[in-house]
């Protein structure tokens, strides 16, 4: 349904196989919130477009697409960070958020980085999405992205 979708700057609801996902598309990409099955669509919207406003702030020119995306993968996924951590929505404002991104970038990354970890900044692409997949499936594992 995601790739047939022409609805540019709307979001789009489906629910799959117990559980519900927001989605919405960009120039070559498609943006994804899922939630369980009970929890409330307009919500899962918001955190969508907080995350989607943010990246149109954060990415040059505006342009939410996948080599920008890559090219400032530092801010994407610090964006993503300061939207949710461990499933719990922090913040739904795009502007805050985009404010503590370049906060944070600012100081060389906020020394978030855990020990015994290369801090974002100083990884190759490679070893970014080596991290990044770990990180994901961990919170797959542990039902960590339901909102």
């Amino acid at each position: 349904k995601a790739l047939k979708s022409t609805s540019g700057g709307e979001c789009d609801i489906t629910v799959f196989d117990g559980h519900i996902a927001v989605f919405r598309g960009g120039k070559d990409i498609f943006m994804f919130v899922t939630g369980d099955q009970d929890e409330n669509e307009i919500i899962l919207v918001e955190v969508l477009n907080a995350l989607y406003n943010a990246y149109s702030a954060l990415l040059p020119g505006g342009s939410v697409d996948k080599y920008n995306m890559l090219e400032r993968l530092d801010d994407v996924l610090l964006a993503l960070d300061e939207l949710v951590d461990g499933g719990v929505i922090l913040e739904i404002e795009s502007s805050a958020i985009v404010n503590r991104v370049g906060m944070k970038g600012a100081d060389g990354g906020g020394g978030s980085a855990a020990a015994g970890t290369t801090p974002l900044q100083a990884q190759t692409p490679k070893e970014a999405l080596l991290s990044l997949r770990d990180q994901m499936k961990r919170a797959f594992n542990t039902g960590g992205f339901a909102s």
